[in-house]
């Protein structure tokens, strides 16, 4: 059974999203209205790997995305698809929302990733 699913993740800037979309290759579809399993949703759309249906991003920054896609394509199910699928994604936005914001301010904003803990470091210096 397929159902619309809808996690409150807090991606509010177009494009910090963009730029997180760009970063690991999902496809950004920008403003609009997309057509899910079930429903229909408003947003920010993005297409990502094995989905036939977008992920959408609402104003209030909750994701909405039709979970037996993800499943069916894939034959992967709950936290597989988070830690696949969306934790990437929301990690990514944080990144680069932060690298954005540092350089609104004018300070530096260095990435690294770290070899011994496999975690991406950013350092803000002013």
């Amino acid at each position: 059974m397929s159902h619309t699913m809808n996690i409150q993740a807090l991606l509010t800037d177009p494009d910090a999203i963009r730029a997180a979309c760009e970063r690991l290759g999902y496809e950004f579809l920008g403003q609009g209205t997309f057509d899910l399993y079930e429903t229909t949703e408003e947003g920010i759309g993005i297409q990502m790997p094995g989905m036939n249906y977008a992920v959408v991003v609402k104003t209030d920054g909750t994701l909405a995305f039709d979970d037996y896609d993800w499943q069916g394509v894939s034959g992967q199910t709950g936290s597989r698809f988070h830690e696949s699928i969306m934790w990437p994604l929301i990690d990514a936005y944080g990144i680069e929302w932060s690298k954005a914001e540092a350089r609104k301010q004018g300070l530096e904003a260095m990435e690294s990733f770290n070899e011994e803990t496999h975690e991406v470091e950013l350092r803000i210096t002013v």
